[in-house]
């Protein structure tokens, strides 16, 4: 669920959450995902914070298609310098 909308789980969700029991087949202690964070040093623990108001303007259907024209334009010809 948490993937589906954008945030990471804490570990009050990873204590909480029944999936790891299922995937595993047999019953967790109360503190393994502490174990799990020293055997996954990749893992990196973070939080997350809103988007700011600031930029939520430059966030629109419009600007994003046109940024993605540009990178097409940009593989299409093998670089555009960015002065042009």
């Amino acid at each position: 669920m948490q993937g589906q909308i954008g945030e990471p789980w804490t570990s009050l969700d990873l204590h909480n959450e029944p999936e790891a029991e299922t995937i595993l087949g047999k019953t967790v202690g109360q503190h393994w995902y502490y174990k799990f964070e020293k055997q996954h040093p990749e893992i990196l623990v973070a939080k997350t914070s809103k988007l700011d108001p600031k930029h939520t303007k430059h966030f629109n259907e419009t600007i994003i298609n046109d940024y993605f024209d540009q990178q097409e334009l940009d593989r299409q010809y093998n670089g555009i310098p960015p002065e042009h």
